[in-house]
């Protein structure tokens, strides 16, 4: 039996779209835990899918978006947390190159990403700021996007005068979408606080983070801890060395968070 052209092209969809839609259906319910028969099946998943794991009230999910180095690569975006909180709340802590990427991959609306913690202003740690700052600006954020961040030692090594001259780097693409473009999410609010010293910097809904400084050197021996009632995260920078030497310590922040007691945490990683 002949087919028209048509009709072959329509049968060879219908069945693409048939095998996406089980291939699909079996990725949403994959399954994990222990097997321990050749022939059996995993009883419980552990992959994890965006939207797929509701937080209870009392929970903390913790997602690495980004572990690496300032040479960002694909497999290794650079530093930045996502911690989403079973009350709703959702903060980024650093956001380095390649990690918007990451946080887009989790499907969150751009919307509830409006609060960033920045440790320090190496590249690294914040290189990806105006990607969120426009990608926001004009898929669903219409409120300014939030910023926290050290001073410096003069005013133009501050967190302000760095997200300054970040909006003036995108004045083009602003002016380009006026008139096509809700642009109420193109504005930034930036609280900076002093470096030197620790200090509560964000205390809302419940939450209360604390800034706190850290030097590169005893920073480069920590990660992330937890407590009982909330979470530490750092915002590490290697070391540097001079003739094999330590060379003079340079000031960091670090934040901990307490979030209502929260009694379980689950940690993922993106990149």
């Amino acid at each position: 039996m002949k087919l028209s052209k048509m009709t072959l092209l329509a049968t060879i969809a219908l069945a693409a779209a048939t095998a996406f839609s089980l291939l699909g259906t079996a990725a949403v319910h994959a399954a994990g835990g222990k097997v321990t028969d050749p022939n059996g099946t995993a009883p419980d998943r552990y992959v994890y899918y965006p939207g797929t794991e509701e937080l209870a009230k009392d929970e903390i999910r913790l997602f690495a978006c980004g572990t690496g180095l300032p040479a960002a690569r694909r497999s290794q975006a650079a530093t930045c947390w996502l911690v989403e909180l079973g009350n709703g709340d959702k903060f980024l802590f650093d956001i380095g190159d390649g990690s918007v990427e990451r946080l887009f991959g989790l499907q969150i609306p751009t919307a509830f990403l409006d609060k960033v913690f920045i440790g320090h202003l190496h590249g690294d740690h914040f290189g990806g700021i105006g990607a969120l700052y426009v990608a926001g600006g004009i898929a669903g954020r219409f409120s300014p996007l939030r910023i926290w961040g050290p001073s410096g030692s003069t005013p133009e090594l501050g967190t302000k005068a760095a997200i300054d001259h970040m909006e003036k780097m995108y004045a083009w693409d602003l002016a380009g979408r006026l008139g096509q473009t809700d642009v109420r999410g193109f504005a930034t609010e930036v609280t900076e606080f002093d470096y030197k010293k620790a200090q509560v910097v964000y205390e809302e809904n419940g939450v209360k983070i604390t800034a706190f400084p850290a030097t590169m050197r005893s920073m480069a021996q920590s990660a992330t801890g937890w407590t009982g009632t909330g979470c530490r995260l750092f915002s590490p920078a290697t070391p540097t060395r001079t003739s094999g030497s330590w060379s003079r310590p340079r000031t960091r922040t670090s934040w901990f968070m307490n979030a209502s007691s929260p009694s379980r945490t689950l940690s993922r990683s993106t990149g």
